[in-house]
């Protein structure tokens, strides 16, 4: 126990010192940037009418922080809307205030996995630089991760309905939600399926409410702006993998299909247990946008591949100065693309383990059932 705690406060001092000091080194760059700034500004203009005019919400943001790099806002006017209290208050209180709450959302996702123990899953976590960079740099996707977490309780609890509730919440990022949408339908989870729709639909069909008639194709505007997609080529999945290749949008399809189907095959005999931290993973890989943040939903796969024993495939992703690698480097353009390669890599290969696991453990367990039956 006392090895552990020591292997948690190291693994949060390195990961924590690492983020803190490329954001303080690069972030004028634009090469880190504090999301907050950006929801501290959409919840000021929700209601506006403002809330996808780019110029509009720059001009909110640089009173706040005049070296960040300029963010648009691209997520549901929902989000904006239930921003809108905090950023009532002084930025600086609400900047400590979403610290607190990214934290507690953070430690919750820890204590609600349910492999190993929780000193071992904290020391994962602690170590796993994204889990770290993912609460300093202010952003949202620690919130997809818990409703990923909170699902799969439910999911093994039999509350099938409920956890469909909760997985359609995962809208507000749904570019990271394929994986959980196909594992829905590959194993035939209708419930869950219709009652993720219900939520989904809801949360959409209020932006009508919150924004207006025409919510949509300003948000549509805002997608295709020339800041809405930044370092698409540095982004640790597919697309930022085939974009260092030169290849374009029918080759990022045609191998996110693959990915799809090939987990989908595997989904009918996994437990959701297996099922859930793959279909993260691999929601983070054929999603269209994603940064190193966004990894932090790659911990469940970490978790569940450390448990059964497969510890040398998820090492160099243990490895904190993997992540800031291109900046403890100066920046150079190969060094981009040798950390995308290894991340992008070690993550698939991850998920193969870990559907060996999965596939293994449902066989023995079905072995089990027969002998039962004799």
């Amino acid at each position: 126990m006392k090895f552990l705690m020591c292997m948690i406060i190291t693994g949060l001092l390195i990961t924590s010192a690492l983020t803190a000091w490329v954001s303080h080194r690069y972030y004028g760059l634009g090469y880190q940037s504090d999301d907050f700034v950006e929801f501290y500004a959409a919840g000021k203009l929700a209601g506006t009418g403002h809330l996808y005019d780019y110029p509009v919400i720059r001009d909110v943001e640089i009173k706040n922080d005049q070296g960040i790099l300029g963010l648009p806002f691209l997520r549901l006017p929902i989000e904006a809307w239930l921003l809108k209290p905090i950023s009532l208050l002084p930025f600086k209180t609400a900047r400590v205030l979403w610290f607190v709450i990214s934290l507690i959302a953070a430690m919750s996702c820890v204590v609600l996995w349910p492999t190993g123990t929780i000193t071992t899953r904290a020391a994962l976590a602690a170590w796993f630089l994204p889990f770290t960079n993912v609460v300093i740099c202010g952003q949202d996707a620690v919130f997809f991760l818990l409703f990923s977490g909170i699902a799969l309780r439910l999911l093994m609890s039999k509350r099938e309905g409920l956890a469909g509730l909760v997985i359609g919440c995962c809208v507000f990022k749904y570019h990271l939600g394929l994986g959980l949408c196909v594992y829905l339908f590959a194993a035939r989870k209708w419930k869950a399926m219709a009652a993720a729709s219900i939520s989904a639909g809801v949360i959409v069909a209020s932006s009508f409410a919150f924004e207006g008639p025409l919510w949509f194709s300003r948000y549509r505007a805002a997608l295709g702006g020339p800041v809405a997609d930044l370092g698409a080529s540095a982004q640790p999945n597919i697309k930022g993998l085939l974009s260092t290749a030169s290849m374009g949008l029918r080759a990022e399809v045609l191998v996110s299909l693959i990915f799809l189907i090939s987990t989908a095959i595997a989904y009918r005999n996994l437990r959701p247990q297996i099922a859930i931290p793959v279909a993260l993973a691999v929601g983070l890989l054929v999603g269209h946008h994603a940064y190193q943040y966004d990894l932090v939903l790659v911990l469940p796969l970490l978790m569940e591949l450390w448990v059964a024993g497969y510890r040398w495939i998820i090492a160099p992703l243990m490895y904190p100065p993997l992540y800031e690698l291109p900046y403890l480097l100066l920046l150079p353009v190969w060094s981009f693309i040798a950390t995308q390669t290894v991340i992008v890599f070690c993550i698939i290969a991850a998920i193969i383990a870990l559907l060996k696991v999965g596939i293994r453990t449902s066989r023995g367990l079905r072995l089990v059932e027969k002998e039962g039956w004799n």
